[in-house]
């Protein structure tokens, strides 16, 4: 009579540890087949044929790959000169044929401070000439400076630099020219006005200021 009280006491035991012992095999066989048929296409998956990338999907990784360019900040002009320069650079070049005619030219290319300035007042006027640019500058085949032809401010609106730029050709004794850009000389003229030819050029160089 014990053994069959002990018995019956067992029978639930075995029966949730045989279900425990079921699900987990079951768990076991299904994580088994998981991970073959994972294998399984990975082994496809390494075999398969990997597609050709299209023109468009190159384009586009090579402009990823490429540091995106900064904005500019400036801009290319369109011409070196204006059109009043450009016409007069003709005309200088037609009048003058055995001269160097050169445009926007640094005052810093034709004039050196005085020798007997001071140390520091050499500097301070190299800085200034450094600041100013001629419309044009002659030159003979040499390169020697020649003379300077400079565009006239405006009546109402008279230019300081202008002014300043042509006491100091004055003083260095290179020809100073100034030509309205509204009221051109004549090509036959031209000559005469830039390097002081009054006879070749008649009455024509009143048309034009000259500093010498």
């Amino acid at each position: 009579m014990i053994f069959a009280y002990l018995l019956l006491a067992l029978l639930p035991i075995a029966g949730v540890a045989y279900i425990i012992w079921d699900h987990r095999r079951k768990a076991a066989a299904l994580e088994a087949s998981s991970a073959s048929r994972l294998e399984e296409l990975l082994v496809v998956a390494a075999h398969a044929p990997r597609p050709e990338p299209s023109d468009e999907d190159a384009a586009l990784a090579a402009a990823a790959a490429q540091p995106a360019a900064p904005a500019a900040t400036f801009a290319l002009r369109d011409k070196f000169l204006t059109a009043p320069q450009t016409l007069l650079y003709y005309l200088l070049k037609t009048g003058l044929p055995e001269h160097l005619v050169f445009a926007h030219v640094p005052v810093a290319s034709l004039l050196d401070p005085a020798p007997s300035l001071a140390p520091y007042a050499r500097e301070e006027q190299a800085r200034m000439f450094a600041r100013h640019v001629v419309d044009f500058a002659i030159f003979d085949k040499s390169t020697r400076p020649v003379a300077v032809v400079n565009f006239s401010a405006p009546v109402d609106a008279p230019h300081a630099a202008g002014l300043q730029m042509k006491s100091w050709f004055t003083a260095a004794h290179l020809r100073y020219v100034e030509l309205d850009p509204t009221a051109l000389p004549r090509k036959d003229a031209v000559r005469a006005l830039v390097l002081d030819e009054h006879s070749a050029a008649g009455g024509s160089a009143a048309d034009a200021q000259i500093t010498h």
